[in-house]
């Protein structure tokens, strides 16, 4: 996800407590080098509220059982995209702080993505529309 969210040109990954090290060494190598060029900060969950409330942000979490397809999402303010957990998604504590729940809707028989390929679909997109409304 490190070097999916750097090829997306986004600008920093905010790590929410501390069960993941960015800088583990098969973390770092699968990021093929993403790690060095993004900001990487490591809070807890109520400082990120206090943040996020602080600088406007909408906190997007993504979500199998969201209503809102990930499309939706309104480029109107500063905007957080929160990823669960590979296996059992977003936390209740993760959920708490969403603004906004979204997700992929499918065509096919697949229930959900792995998650670095639905951060990617989800960030080239906001890419993607961020530079079409410039």
């Amino acid at each position: 996800m490190l070097r999916t969210a750097e090829a997306a040109g986004i600008d920093g990954v905010i790590f929410l407590g501390d069960e993941s090290d960015p800088f583990d060494d098969r973390v770092v190598a699968a990021s093929k080098g993403g790690i060095f060029r993004l900001r990487l900060v490591r809070t807890a969950h109520e400082e990120f509220a206090t943040w996020a409330a602080g600088q406007g942000c909408r906190v997007v979490g993504t979500s199998p059982q969201a209503v809102a397809d990930y499309t939706t999402i309104s480029l109107d303010s500063p905007i957080v995209v929160i990823f669960g957990e590979e296996r059992r998604g977003l936390s209740s504590r993760e959920l708490e702080l969403c603004t906004d729940t979204v997700g992929i809707h499918m065509s096919g028989r697949a229930d959900s993505l792995n998650v670095a390929v639905a951060a990617g679909v989800v960030l080239f997109d906001l890419r993607r529309r961020s530079n079409s409304a410039r």
